[in-house]
């Protein structure tokens, strides 16, 4: 049904494939055990979002058209991403050629995949951090200049995606933290600092809940980046009145420091956005407990109490039945057993 809907009924939402597809990628982490099933039902799930990946991209390309809306291109970057992941050998093809590229050719809406797969593939880390070092030159950048996303939040998607088996390294017989591993990213956007530590990540730049919501989308293209940005949603994310009355305050400095009357609704969209990513990345009442009084705090200090905006009901319920399957995984076995993929 879902490869019939990409192309067939062509649904031109690519939030919804973006749910979809992080659904396929919680459902890989979860619920592939370890036996002698497991490669079998990892392989099928590849192939789902294979398929679909190239139903979609099928008339939208890798190039961007003239007259192609911000809509089409976005999709086209979901796309991408899927096949990617999907390890498709057409689109691994078209990611070594345009990660070989100039970063500024790359087109906006797959500069995300392309700059992952160049720092996780490609050895292209060094690179693309000392890039990301130059964009936070300009300490106040207007982090909604495109719709598509700015340079400095694709280099931070792609950073955020580092695969955790790449984030130490041994120099002298000592674990040492790379520039740019997903931790890293993920402190410096929240300013994070832990007691008496000098950050990996030392920098003036003001970072807007824009550029944090790249950061967690970033993290979960990674499958084991799904417990760390629920760990770090945690440590970070506001709590109680006083939490959610200076929620804001951040916003306000960049509303102050760029021009646009609508900045600030947008900033409230993107704490929605990051509530309800952190939730539907949650698996069982543990991880939910954990990142619904931040999600809920967004939420009020953003839109006020009654607010429909964070359905915390409907995603409890999705997270109990996450739980259900996760708790009991041979159903989900048998299905893909059955399925064609």
């Amino acid at each position: 049904m879902l490869v019939r809907t990409s192309h067939d009924h062509k649904l031109q939402c690519p939030e919804t494939w973006e749910d979809i597809f992080r659904l396929i990628k919680l459902f890989h982490y979860y619920l592939v055990q370890a036996n002698d099933d497991s490669d079998k039902v990892a392989e099928r799930l590849k192939a789902l979002i294979g398929e679909i990946g190239r139903k979609l991209i099928e008339d939208l390309g890798y190039k961007q058209k003239p007259d192609e809306t911000a809509l089409q291109s976005q999709m086209r970057g979901v796309a991408v991403r899927m096949l990617v992941w999907a390890e498709d050998p057409e689109c691994i093809t078209e990611m070594k050629r345009m990660g070989e590229e100039d970063p500024d050719s790359v087109e906006p809406a797959i500069r995300p995949a392309v700059f992952a797969y160049a720092i996780n593939h490609m050895g292209m880390k060094d690179q693309m951090a000392e890039r990301l070092r130059k964009e936070m030159t300009i300490l106040k950048e207007d982090p909604k200049k495109d719709p598509l996303g700015t340079m400095r939040q694709h280099l931070i998607f792609a950073l955020s995606a580092t695969r955790l088996d790449d984030e130490k390294t041994t120099v002298n017989g000592v674990n040492k933290r790379e520039f740019g591993t997903m931790e890293d990213i993920l402190a410096m956007v929240h300013k994070y600092r832990e007691d008496n530590k000098q950050p990996a990540i030392d920098t003036m730049a003001v970072f807007s809940p824009t550029d944090i919501l790249w950061a967690y989308r970033g993290a979960t293209e990674n499958l084991h980046g799904f417990p760390v940005v629920l760990d770090w949603f945690d440590k970070c994310a506001p709590s109680g009145i006083d939490g959610a009355s200076d929620i804001l305050e951040l916003a306000k400095e960049i509303v102050g420091a760029v021009e646009g009357e609508k900045l600030m609704e947008l900033f409230k969209q993107d704490y929605i956005l990051i509530a309800n990513l952190m939730l539907e990345c949650c698996v069982g009442q543990k991880q939910f407990i954990k990142c619904n009084q931040g999600a809920c705090c967004y939420a009020m200090a953003v839109t006020g109490p009654g607010s429909k905006a964070l359905d915390t009901a409907k995603l409890q319920q999705r997270v109990e039945n996450l739980d259900v399957m996760v708790k009991d995984k041979a159903p989900f076995h048998e299905a893909m057993k059955k399925s064609k993929y």
